[in-house]
């Protein structure tokens, strides 16, 4: 059927079903005549023998009526007249659908039946739909087939391509419905990696679609959390980036209560501890959520700090890679001295990873300290105790840049009033005890000295700045 017939058969059609609906329309206001039988308005009972009573009641269904005039009225079915109203005022919507089908059928190459289907029908249907269906699906909003350059995993090969849809002009009841098949999609014990790959996508690509009027709709988040768990790598990198959005981004309905945080960084630390995930995709999300989630992801320490050591080219690119893919702007270097910059973020808490990293492996410890500073300095010009102390140090600083170009202010954190400053303040006394009673600089004794001072000013002011405490310190130091 040709594209012009097409459009002249629904034409014709609609103009048919429109003139026989305004003809039955008249004809239900008209009504039909009792051909001078005396009936009951509501079962058209034969009221004969009452018709003479003031108030005739029918012995059929009991209604009562007025008068026995009444039952000579004409008879209008009201629920036709409505019903008859109803499909007239559909009647336009019907006629601009036909362009629409036209449309898909001449751009998109859908056959008349799939044209036909509304767009609803198929995100109802998305879990039963086959390749076709969903390409038809992706075709209705705009498509693309986009592969992650460079991802090369070390070890199992990922899917390169991914089907994704654009859903901007989705209407919101379709996203939603979109969302919730693609979590039963991908919830399916069924369904292969490439389909919980699409499934993935296409509930990022619906819940994030650009639309001015309405807010932007809310992921399936234990969709998101099973897929940083899933086995292909590909997956899992995927569903790192859904999160990273949304941890630096707005609330977008996760709330980030503690049992989602628990739930990231469970996934995090299962991830750096699989042999088998040579490629670590999940290593940039470990990386932001030290800084983002602060306290809540020291269960990252140790396993970014033995890492910070053993972090292989491959894995590094590979990684990089789903970081870039995150926002094309931003160009994060995951060496191992990130990693290990990283675990400091995580605030005062991090200096017993630290510490017992420096105390099983001081060499080790020190190469991937000393890389952080630019150039990196050799790990032999310190003791690695001094490392150990100036990395413990870290944890405890924070640096803020006033404007784009402004000036850089490094302050102490409000958490040091915390318990895990009492516990590193008695850890920093018993090294300073242990240590040569002739060292005029002794680094432990040193730091244990400005946190003591920075507790002091913490007190009486809210931020308190690392050269108010170094002069503060200078001063004690001249007095003694």
């Amino acid at each position: 059927m040709s594209l012009f017939n097409f459009n002249t058969i629904c034409n014709l059609a609609a103009g048919v079903l429109a003139a026989g609906l305004l003809a039955y329309l008249v004809r239900l206001f008209i009504g039909r005549s009792t051909r001078g039988v005396p009936r009951c308005l509501r079962c058209d009972y034969n009221m004969a023998g009452h018709a003479d009573a003031a108030a005739p009641a029918c012995p059929e269904c009991g209604r009562v009526h007025r008068s026995g005039k009444q039952l000579y009225q004409r008879r209008r079915s009201r629920r036709r007249i409505a019903i008859v109203v109803v499909l007239l005022l559909l009647l336009p919507g019907t006629l601009t659908y036909a362009p629409l089908v036209r449309q898909r059928m001449q751009q998109n190459k859908e056959t008349f039946t799939q044209a036909v289907t509304p767009t609803t029908a198929y995100c109802l249907c998305l879990p039963w739909l086959g390749d076709r269906g969903r390409s038809v699906l992706a075709h209705r909003d705009g498509s693309t087939s986009f592969m992650l350059a460079g991802m090369t995993p070390p070890n199992p090969s990922a899917p390169q391509f991914v089907h994704a849809g654009f859903f901007d002009e989705y209407w919101p009841i379709q996203r939603h419905l979109l969302i919730w098949q693609c979590g039963r999609m991908y919830r399916d014990p069924s369904s292969n990696a490439d389909t919980r790959a699409l499934a993935l996508e296409w509930m990022n690509a619906a819940a994030g679609s650009d639309d001015s009027q309405y807010p932007a709709l809310s992921r399936d988040w234990d969709m998101v959390l099973l897929a940083l768990r899933d086995k292909n790598l590909f997956i899992r990198g995927q569903a790192s980036m859904t999160v990273q959005q949304a941890i630096y981004g707005p609330d977008d309905g996760i709330g980030h209560t503690s049992a989602f945080r628990a739930a990231v960084v469970q996934a995090c630390v299962a991830d750096l501890s699989d042999p088998n995930a040579a490629g670590y995709p999940l290593l940039a999300l470990s990386i932001n959520v030290c800084e983002v989630f602060g306290k809540d992801a020291l269960p990252l320490a140790d396993p970014l700090l033995k890492l910070s050591t053993t972090l292989t080219d491959a894995q590094q690119q590979y990684s990089e890679a789903f970081e870039l893919q995150r926002s094309s702007d931003l160009l994060f270097s995951l060496s191992p001295s990130f990693c290990f910059d990283r675990v400091q973020a995580i605030g005062p808490a991090a200096w017993e990873p630290i510490a017992r990293f420096f105390e099983t492996s001081p060499r080790l410890a020190a190469i991937a300290f000393s890389q952080q500073f630019d150039p990196p300095l050799s790990p032999d010009s310190a003791d690695a105790g001094d490392w150990c102390v100036q990395a413990i140090e870290w944890c405890f600083l924070r640096t803020r840049v006033a404007g784009l170009f402004g000036k850089r202010e490094v302050y102490y954190r409000s958490e040091i009033l915390g318990e895990e400053t009492t516990r590193c303040l008695a850890w920093l006394d018993q090294r300073a005890a242990a240590a040569d009673p002739r060292d005029a600089h002794n680094e432990a004794q040193g730091l244990a000295a400005k946190l003591r001072i920075a507790r002091e000013l913490m007190r009486m002011q809210e931020r308190v700045t690392v050269d108010e405490v170094e002069a503060r310190w200078r001063r004690q130091a001249e007095e003694n």
